[in-house]
């Protein structure tokens, strides 16, 4: 049988462990190199060309790779973005920064980070940020002097995110650090565009990435990198760059039944990209083998650069590795809490060697990554040795782990749903409860209910296009095996109500607010139903649970506003909506346009998106609702504002150079309207409505030139 380390012993690694997290940490400096720190999120270390993928279109990041050194065998620490960043700046693992997943945490101040280490050496330090996952709230702007995370809408699948493409972002970035003197700084750019809901780009590469549009983010991210590095390129020989490129997670794909990520610990979803390029430091274009963590970037970044790090490291430097020097072999631990957080399930853990993959579940899981890379064939059972080795040296690793618990987050119901529409729903209080439940065996294994999970979202998406009765069927078999499934049982209702089906409807949410009274959702429905019904009575009980329960939720108080409106409650509704907008104006006011809009009732949707923009003028998607509710009534001279408004906030925009230019050719100004709409088409080449505008507009001007002839 295999040693779990080859030639090295358990002794040697505890060493290495007791010596890396007992001490703090001195280095000589070198002499002060710049910093490029670019994190590509959701990005697979497959998909990348220099890791073997012969379909890959990235000339870029394969051309740093010649340049620097390329780890082969990267790993995140959590198949999150936020917790494997927080890892990345400050090279522990999250229980000890205490991020487990995404909106719920904050970074303890008393934590130090990479950008306050190079802030206080003199470092000018930037961050531009892809995505709400990063925003400053979370606390990793510690140490940055500009921090830009300004990630207004964006639209994708009909649905609004907080996040911005990779051209924007380095367009930020770009803009800083042209304003850069004599200091050495630290950039770091992080580029979102890979991650779902994924679009194939054919504004810049045709049809090329039609089958394979995850692809696509991958390749957008590689040509941002490349203008940044022709920027670096201009720069004097004696101001060199070390340019670090990482992943903070992968994406599953459909591998292991996981479409996305934050579920599993699967290479699919842990093994990243890590590139490194050091002008001295690096011999280039070697490739190591030998499994790292990503727990290791932080010190090894700190050893070249120098300074005091008040307070410890769990991970190594990696600067042997970069010369080509041997170092010795040491596992890689990885988490993920979100099963529990989001499901209820059971947590999960996990440990790689240079042979090995043990996953701790509630069942165990082992896997010989040399014959088994794709992690098919689970040894567990067959290798019961290895496999309680594993599982001892995972607890003793975790033993040196001391607990932190991060501070909660402070968000609006507007930055939950935020979130929510990147697809990340924690729950903070079951955070808490976690603690109590870690090593309760009889959790649910998240490899056999991961499946219930992606056939629910299919019938959420089933209801987003109304075909409910497709959903119903669906969340039916959901149910015929897993009939405590709570996202299941809630869908049902509403795939029911839908239908029409409104006795079955209401016994769906009758047993939910036995089984779960505390959930001010549940009551809603319910009143809702028990309204259309005929069951005022009742159905006006079941919204005042449902407002007593709702808490500070702008979000949930509009929607029982809108409950309470069905019931003709229009004081309560009032009512509702107003405290709604106390809590949160934008997305109390957005919800109201939204149910409004809906309702036929263009003035109240136009008065509530105005005031949404009013107070967050980046949401650049409004201003196209905004626009086509103006135009629908003919007050194009009004719409012309909001839509020279779009543009002004996001000049890149083709959709707002569109708007602009229709709006223009409503007015009868042809000559900028023809100028807005080839601005449309120049940013989108595959614009759907653009050409058809255009022609329309050079017709008119065309008509319209023998008329002022005559005059």
């Amino acid at each position: 049988m295999k040693k779990i380390f080859g030639n090295h012993t358990i002794l040697v690694f505890v060493a290495v462990v007791l010596l890396a997290t007992g001490a703090s940490w001195f280095f000589r400096s070198t002499p002060q190199c710049n910093l490029l720190l670019i994190t590509l999120d959701t990005t697979r270390a497959d998909h990348i060309g220099c890791f073997g993928n012969p379909t890959a279109v990235t000339p870029v990041i394969d051309q740093i790779a010649r340049r620097g050194v390329l780890f082969k065998n990267a790993y995140a620490i959590c198949p999150v973005t936020l917790p494997s960043h927080a890892t990345m700046f400050t090279g522990l693992y999250p229980r000890e920064h205490g991020i487990h997943h995404n909106g719920i945490g904050k970074l303890d101040a008393q934590i130090p980070t990479l950008a306050e280490s190079l802030q206080s050496q003199g470092y000018d330090t930037g961050g531009f940020i892809g995505a709400f996952v990063l925003n400053r709230k979370f606390g990793l702007n510690r140490g940055f002097q500009e921090y830009d995370d300004a990630t207004g809408g964006e639209i994708a699948n009909g649905q609004f995110h907080r996040r911005r493409s990779g051209q924007f972002v380095v367009d930020a970035a770009l803009e800083w650090l042209k304003k850069r003197t004599s200091r050495p700084f630290f950039c770091w750019v992080h580029l979102f565009d890979p991650h779902a809901p994924y679009r194939p780009r054919e504004e810049l590469f045709g049809s090329q990435f039609t089958d394979r549009p995850y692809d696509a983010g991958i390749s957008v991210c590689d040509q941002q990198i490349g203008r940044i590095v022709n920027y670096l390129d201009t720069l004097p020989k004696n101001k060199p760059t070390i340019i670090v490129i990482v992943g903070d997670h992968g994406e599953g794909l459909g591998e292991h039944q996981e479409r996305e990520h934050g579920h599993m610990l699967y290479n699919s979803t842990l093994r990243v990209p890590l590139i490194v390029a050091h002008p001295t430091e690096c011999k280039p274009g070697i490739s190591v083998t030998q499994t790292v963590s990503l727990v290791d970037l932080a010190p090894t970044l700190h050893q070249w650069l120098g300074g005091k790090w008040v307070g410890k490291f769990s991970g190594r430097s990696l600067g042997p590795l970069l010369k080509g020097d041997p170092l010795p072999a040491r596992p890689c631990f990885a988490e993920t809490d979100i099963p529990f957080l989001e499901h209820g399930w059971a947590p999960q853990r996990c440990l790689i060697t240079e042979d090995w993959k043990y996953i701790r579940s509630p069942k165990p899981e082992l896997y010989d990554l040399r014959q088994d890379p794709e992690e098919l064939r689970n040894l567990a059972e067959d290798v019961p040795e290895t496999t309680s080795q594993m599982d001892a040296l995972m607890s003793e690793l975790e033993e040196g782990q001391h607990d932190h618990r991060a501070q909660k987050a402070a968000l609006s119901s507007s930055e939950r749903r935020s979130l929510a529409s990147l697809g990340y729903v924690g729950n903070v209080d079951a955070q808490d409860e976690l603690e109590k439940k870690r090593n309760d065996g009889s959790l649910p294994d998240i490899k056999y209910r991961l499946k219930y999970h992606e056939a629910v979202e299919d019938a959420s998406q089933l209801l987003d296009i109304n075909r409910p009765d497709e959903a119903a069927k669906i969340l039916h078999e959901v149910l015929a095996d897993v009939p405590d499934y709570f996202p299941a049982r809630i869908f049902l209702g509403e795939a029911l109500a839908k239908s029409g089906k409104l006795d079955e409807a209401r016994e769906i949410y009758q047993k939910l607010a036995e089984s779960d009274s505390g959930r001010s959702e549940v009551h809603a429905r319910l009143a809702s139903v028990l309204g259309l019904l005929g069951k005022r009575d009742e159905a006006l009980v079941e919204l005042q649970r449902a407002v007593d329960l709702a808490g500070n939720s702008a979000e949930q108080r509009v929607a029982l506003g809108i409950v309470a409106l069905e019931l003709n409650q229009q004081d309560k509704a009032v009512e509702l909506f107003q405290s709604a907008i106390r809590i949160d104006p934008i997305m109390a006011n957005f919800e109201m346009g939204r149910f409004f809009a809906v309702s036929g009732d263009q003035e109240g949707a136009l008065s509530c998106y105005k005031t949404t923009l009013e107070h967050d003028p980046n949401w650049i998607p409004l201003y196209s609702e905004v626009v086509a509710l103006l135009g629908r009534q003919r007050r194009f001279t009004e719409a012309l504002g909001y839509a020279r408004k779009a543009v002004m906030v996001n000049p890149n925009d083709a959709d707002g150079h569109y708007n602009l230019g229709v709006v223009y050719a409503q007015l009868g100004k042809f000559e900028e309207a023809l100028s807005e709409l080839f601005e449309a088409l120049k940013l989108n080449p595959q614009h759907p409505k653009a050409p058809r505008e255009l022609k329309r507009v050079q017709a008119e001007i065309q008509t319209s030139k023998p008329k002022a002839a005559n005059r």
